[in-house]
């Protein structure tokens, strides 16, 4: 990824859905404004709040970097929102240009951040 890369905005309304559970997980986001909530549903279908990102705040980079295949929660808008679409490729590219070790801790925080958010689901 080169500073001179230009990476598409887009401008989402409230209540629109980003991505959902079974997506396949072509992106990480830059939540460049508004309000995002991330959400899981439990076994018998409560919504479960994980987290919520505003202004500048990332949301699906946890997939990239467990390196899952498809979306495992929910992202909607609860604002108008504004989101900087940064594409798997471009995160590997970066990360391929760190060293092991650098990727070994990203990639370990995003599995821990999935398994708190398993966790959470369960109870």
């Amino acid at each position: 990824m080169n500073s001179s890369t230009q990476f598409k905005e887009q401008l989402l309304s409230s209540g629109d859905v980003i991505f959902k559970i079974d997506d396949p997980c072509e992106c990480s986001y830059i939540v460049k404004s508004g309000n995002v909530i991330c959400f899981s549903l439990s076994t018998d279908n409560r919504i479960i709040p994980t987290f919520s990102v505003k202004d500048n705040g990332v949301i699906g980079e946890d997939n990239v970097f467990s390196q899952n295949e498809k979306h495992l929660y929910y992202a909607v808008a609860l604002t108008d929102v504004i989101l900087i679409r940064i594409p798997n490729a471009e995160v590997m590219t970066f990360l391929d240009s760190s060293s092991d070790w650098m990727k070994r801790i990203i990639f370990d925080l995003g599995e821990k951040v999935l398994k708190t958010m398993d966790t959470i689901v369960e109870h």
